[in-house]
């Protein structure tokens, strides 16, 4: 059985539109993945630190970041986008 539940929409989401999440998931608009998972370069929104936290960077209406590199350990680098910097 698929669990529904409620999600900010990024810009560019469609109504109908599926959104999934988890480990093996395609980097498209509204997909939730780990950090690791996701593209250098790709503008992401409602970022958790830790796994189950809940979202606490780039989580309001038009906020975002660009993931722009990452050790292979645990540092990342994020830049804060403002809403018409995408």
């Amino acid at each position: 059985m698929e669990k529904k539940r409620y999600i900010v929409a990024p810009a560019g989401i469609k109504v109908g539109q599926k959104v999934v999440s988890g480990e093996n998931v395609a980097p498209e608009i509204g997909n939730a993945m780990k950090l690791k998972n996701i593209p250098l370069g790709s503008v992401i929104s409602c970022i958790e630190m830790k796994p189950g936290q809940g979202a606490i960077l780039a989580r309001s209406a038009g906020s975002s970041a660009q993931l722009t590199s990452r050790d292979g350990k645990n540092t990342l680098s994020l830049n804060c986008l403002q809403e018409n910097q995408e």
